[in-house]
């Protein structure tokens, strides 16, 4: 399981941001690999993967996986078919982990939800399943029960990045049992207070170091 200081990556792109820049991929990796971290999650929101065609992340997902760090691979979208679509292909080429953001536009009820939330960690099985929560993005957060019957439906289910604040806004998804990773930086030190499994950091993807340094010190 990962745990410590993951960076949010950004993804490489060329062309004024209309293509993948390929061969940035593998010196990027390398620089954050050399400074510390203990993985990356990729197409986050600071990878701007909700912008890329499906075709632009899977290709990319592949040329982070590539890479010398474990990936889990952010493969949220609009439709439950197109995460599960993503999910399925990121668990084929060899991810550390899959992760969802609620999708956006369309609030969800909790039913549908758990039924979105479920279909893609079973698409991913068996490897561990990780919900994004991250409200000021979704435009709703995810309910705590909703996560509760998740546990019972997807047993590759492992954990969560949150990134809301404040901290009073994380703390109802520290949840017994789960990987908690928390997003936000000025809020990791109270999280691994709490016994959170690390952080997720958007800063890492430029300043690894330090946020290696804060995570395991």
């Amino acid at each position: 399981m990962l745990r410590g200081a993951l960076a949010a990556a950004v993804t490489p792109l060329r062309e004024d941001g209309t293509a993948l820049d390929e061969e940035a991929f593998a010196p990027y990796l390398d620089f954050l690999a050399a400074r510390g971290l203990d993985g990356v999650l990729a197409l986050g929101t600071t990878g701007e993967g909700i912008l890329l065609s499906a075709d632009e992340r899977r290709r990319a997902a592949e040329l982070f996986i590539a890479g010398p760090l474990p990936v889990i691979v952010h493969c949220g979208a609009q439709t439950t078919a197109e995460t599960v679509t993503l999910a399925r292909d990121a668990a084929e080429r060899g991810a550390a982990g899959v992760a969802v953001i609620s999708p956006p536009y369309y609030a969800l009820d909790d039913e549908a939800l758990l039924a979105h939330l479920a279909a893609a960690a079973k698409a991913a099985a068996p490897l561990p399943f990780y919900v994004y929560e991250f409200k000021a993005r979704s435009g709703y957060a995810v309910p705590v029960p909703v996560l509760e019957l998740l546990r019972e439906e997807a047993p590759s289910f492992t954990g969560l990045k949150v990134s809301d604040k404040p901290f009073e806004a994380v703390e109802p998804y520290l949840i017994d049992g789960l990987d908690v990773f928390v997003g936000a930086e000025e809020l990791v030190l109270d999280g691994l207070e709490r016994g959170s499994a690390g952080a997720v950091s958007g800063l890492a993807s430029a300043f690894p170091e330090e946020v290696a340094a804060l995570v395991h010190n």
